[in-house]
């Protein structure tokens, strides 16, 4: 994940990490990246669940888009620049979105997941090129065949959007 980070063509971003309790030597790492990158910033936070530190790092984020990452997410090297470039261009849009590709030990990627979504199967060209939908479409092909966001590593969320809707529910994922 730190260098899925590190090789992002877009550069003008921040990382805020929440560690609440890592005991695997993944903390060192951490410690380690921030030392190294001055847009790293590292908080040590109680562990109260995914969305408690999720909001903890809304909260000390200054950036207009936010992207939560886990320990073994993987994004490709122009993930940032093609997102911002769309939020960018569509004001009016609160989050972008990209396909999910699992990626198997042999480092191959693996499209079972993406491909087996009824809603993949009826919007197959969706992702063939960047599109605008609006929301009242998502929410009538959620209703019909699922949605094709199924993981919070697909997205860059539009801060913004957070100040409409409030933070995460923390009463989930402790």
């Amino acid at each position: 994940a730190i260098k899925s980070v590190e090789s992002q063509t877009f550069k003008d971003f921040e990382v805020i990490i929440c560690d609440s309790g890592s005991q695997d030597g993944s903390l060192e790492e951490l410690k380690h990246f921030e030392l190294r990158d001055n847009r790293v910033r590292l908080y040590n936070i109680p562990k109260n669940g995914v969305y408690n530190g999720w909001n903890d790092c809304i909260k000390r984020a200054s950036g207009e888009y936010l992207y939560f990452a886990t320990t073994d997410d993987l994004f490709s090297k122009n993930f940032l620049e093609v997102l911002v470039g769309l939020l960018d261009k569509n004001p009016s849009i609160d989050i972008g979105f990209t396909k999910l590709w699992t990626i198997d030990n042999d480092n191959h990627k693996d499209l079972s997941v993406w491909e087996s979504l009824t809603a993949y199967l009826y919007t197959k060209n969706s992702f063939e090129h960047s599109h605008v939908r609006r929301r009242y479409a998502e929410i009538e092909r959620f209703f019909y065949f699922s949605h094709l966001i199924i993981s919070a590593n697909q997205m860059l969320i539009r801060r913004s959007l957070f100040t409409k809707t409030g933070l995460f529910d923390e009463s989930f994922g402790n």
